[in-house]
């Protein structure tokens, strides 16, 4: 497929929230012959809704199934082209440990532009156009806004302590930027004293912008404050956006870098 269409333009994963589905728990009910109501179905413990699932993982894969050709049909592929034109997709299903599948899947469009250094500016406006990462206003746009704090906003759990790590093996809350990062490698003829100058100075500002960015969004923790701005979080630490944004370019091109590494 890279042979014949190039780099994909968007690798996309989907999981199943089938524990917060209401219609698939009526579905398998209906499958007893029983109906079973909505409040009924907010009834459910954990354990009861865990129980339907398990003992129909049929009807949940078809369920799932049916979503992901509908999200495509009625969403990705409309002319609305929320992730761009697309011309070309490829889609695998695995199953996770607790036996609930999920997706990933390789998206070509056929108008994003191609990354060279003449086009840098005009890929980032095009990923930027097409994902974004911040809640919707409340006020205006209330059921989005419940959407995207209920299914795509990370909260802690005791997976994210697995393998004996004391913080989130996800390492949320994430580094922010207002604009998508394209790393480029240092120069080949780059002082050796230079660029270990550029990564400490990397590892001291982004340790204390992490540290701030972990009190303000542990609830446990007197400093929390969930309305912090990333402004707010630079200011507290008297970080420049200037040095914050430079120093975050540099992280990323060494996430690269070690990436590209273990490839090979």
């Amino acid at each position: 497929m890279v042979k014949q269409l190039g780099i994909p333009t968007w690798f996309m994963t989907l999981s199943c929230a089938d524990l917060r589905w209401p219609e698939l728990f009526q579905i398998i009910a209906k499958s007893k012959g029983n109906n079973m109501t909505d409040e009924e179905v907010d009834a459910l413990s954990y354990h009861e809704r865990c129980s339907m699932l398990n003992l129909n993982p049929v009807i949940v894969a078809k369920h799932f199934q049916y979503r992901v050709e509908t999200f495509f049909r009625d969403v990705l592929l409309t002319n609305a082209n929320p992730v761009g034109k697309i011309v070309y997709y490829a889609l695998r299903i695995e199953f996770q440990m607790r036996g609930s599948p999920h997706l990933h899947a390789l998206i070509w469009t056929s108008d994003c532009p191609d990354l060279t250094n003449d086009t840098k500016d005009a890929y980032i406006d095009y990923i930027d156009q097409h994902v974004q990462a911040y809640l919707p206003d409340k006020e205006t746009d209330p059921q989005l806004y419940d959407l995207v704090k209920t299914y795509q906003t990370h909260n802690h759990s005791k997976t994210c302590r697995k393998y004996k790590n004391v913080t989130c093996r996800f390492n949320f809350g994430q580094f922010f930027t207002d604009r998508t990062i394209v790393a480029e490698p240092l120069a080949e003829d780059m002082n050796e004293e230079i660029k270990s100058n550029i990564l400490t100075r990397r590892k001291e500002i982004l340790s204390k912008v992490k540290q701030k960015i972990d009190d303000v969004l542990n609830p446990s923790k007197p400093t929390y404050d969930p309305h912090a701005t990333p402004t707010d979080i630079l200011n507290d630490i008297n970080i420049t956006e200037q040095d914050y944004q430079w120093d975050i370019y540099h992280y990323l091109l060494t996430l690269t870098m070690n990436c590209t590494s273990k490839d090979q």
